[in-house]
């Protein structure tokens, strides 16, 4: 279990854009709010200083252009994969122009 501190709360559902703290626990967003209002900590929890960085939804990109097929020496699946997710992508559609 984890809690985010300090870092750039960004959710553009709900218009939150703030400085914040984020719990985590299963997985699963437990608790946000402003920097130190969450209150005491459990033994489980492991703090992570995020301040400076910016914490928002996993992207998703409509329109990737793969190497493969045709082209694997440029980009093959795996690391046209791994290059999204590095990035914050959590679902990739591949181009039919691919």
């Amino acid at each position: 279990m984890l809690q985010l501190e300090g870092a750039r709360l960004v959710c553009p559902t709900s218009g939150w854009d703030a400085l914040g703290d984020l719990r985590i626990a299963d997985g699963k967003i437990v608790a946000l709010g402003p920097s130190g209002s969450l209150g005491p900590l459990g033994p489980d929890f492991r703090r992570v200083d995020c301040r400076g960085l910016t914490v928002v939804p996993g992207f998703v990109e409509l329109g990737a252009v793969f190497g493969e097929p045709g082209a694997p020496w440029r980009e093959d699946l795996l690391t046209g994969q791994r290059a999204a997710a590095a990035g914050g992508f959590v679902r990739v559609m591949i181009s039919p122009r691919t």
